[in-house]
C-alpha cells in the first residue's frame, strides 16, 4: 500500500492514487556550519531525570517518551538528550537512533517540548549532536509537533529519499 517518490508515477499510470503521504525529510549535516541555538545548554539525559520529566510531560506523554529513550538508552544514551535554558529551565527533550542501514544518518524518535515556540531550538540541539559526532544526515518524520515542513524547508531539509528512510506514499486502487 506504500510507494516511493521514485515509483509513485507508476502507481498513478495503473489506477492507483495516493491517500497520504508519510513524509521522511533530511537535514544534510556535512558541509553545512552548525552551532547550538544561542541561549541553550545540552546534555545527554540521565536516568535522574526521568522524575522531573514525568511532572513536565504529564503520564500520556510519559509513554511515549520511556518507549524511546529506553531504546535509545540501551543502544546509544548519548542520543537522548535534554536541552535547557542558559538559567536551567527545560526546553525540551529529544531521542535520536542511527539509521541500522545508513550509520551517517541519525533520525530523531522522539521530541517533547515544554513550548511550542522552543521546537526548532531542541531540533537544532539535536543536529548539533549529530554533526558534532561526525554524522551526515538528520532525519524526521512528519508531522513533527512545534514545526512545519515550510518552515523545515526554509533551513535546509529536504525530502528524505535514502532506501531505509524515505517519503511515503499510501496509494489505493478501487476495484
Amino acid at each position: 500500500e506504500t510507494g516511493t517518490p521514485f515509483a509513485r508515477s507508476f502507481y498513478e499510470k495503473h489506477g492507483f492514487r495516493s491517500v497520504g503521504v508519510d513524509r521522511c525529510m533530511v537535514l544534510e549535516l556535512v558541509g553545512r556550519a552548525i552551532s547550538l541555538p544561542e541561549g541553550v545548554r545540552v546534555r545527554t539525559l540521565m536516568l535522574d531525570d526521568i522524575g522531573s520529566l514525568i511532572e513536565l510531560m504529564g503520564e500520556d506523554e510519559w509513554l511515549r517518551f520511556s518507549r524511546a529513550f529506553f531504546s535509545a538508552y540501551e543502544d546509544d544514551p548519548e542520543k537522548a538528550i535534554m536541552v535547557t535554558s542558559k538559567e536551567g529551565t527545560t526546553l525540551g527533550v529529544a531521542v535520536g537512533e542511527n539509521d541500522r542501514t545508513y550509520g551517517e544518518l541519525v533520525t530523531l524518535t522522539y521530541m517533547f517540548v515544554g513550548r511550542e515556540g522552543d521546537a526548532m531550538k531542541v531540533l537544532d540541539s539535536m543536529a548539533y549532536l549529530a554533526s558534532s559526532r561526525g554524522h551526515r544526515w538528520l532525519g524526521v518524520r512528519l508531522p513533527l509537533e512545534g514545526t512545519s515542513q515550510e518552515e523545515l524547508e526554509g533551513r535546509g531539509w529536504e525530502d528524505a529519499k535514502l532506501p531505509s528512510f524515505w517519503t511515503r506514499y499510501r496509494m489505493r486502487k478501487e476495484i
